[in-house]
């Protein structure tokens, strides 16, 4: 077996436990909404399809302002197939999971690991919530 062979395999093994679904947004403008009278995001859809999402660490408290939040951090993966040119800043949102709680959470993409041999796209993500 090859590197080549063995990676594809691991490519194919690891979209099989990506149980979830989600969506990738990225912030293209703003515009004036007519109803409010206010300026909203205007976003592009980068990715939908299958994903997993896992925790990287134990939430952590931090400092905002003078107001404590708990950041929490995960792990997203999606297919190495996935056409998707994942960046910094990118809304990941959860679509369909058996945990209700991660659904529909905007998870902020904080960084992207990069390898030749990855049998997954891997997105760090911050919870925002």
């Amino acid at each position: 077996m090859t590197a080549r062979s063995a990676v594809r395999r691991g490519q194919r093994l690891a979209a099989k436990l990506m149980l979830e679904t989600c969506s990738v947004t990225r912030r293209t403008g703003r515009t004036l909404d007519p109803a409010t009278d206010k300026d909203t995001d205007t976003f592009s859809t980068i990715y939908a399809g299958q994903c997993r999402v896992k925790p990287l660490t134990v939430s952590q408290q931090v400092e905002a302002g003078q107001v404590a939040v708990e950041l929490r951090r995960y792990v997203v993966a999606i297919p190495m197939s996935s056409p998707a040119n994942v960046r910094r800043g990118d809304i990941v949102t959860v679509t369909v999971s058996a945990d209700p709680e991660v659904v529909g959470r905007p998870l902020v993409v904080i960084d992207i690991a990069l390898g030749e041999l990855a049998t997954a796209r891997r997105l760090t993500v911050e919870d925002r919530a």
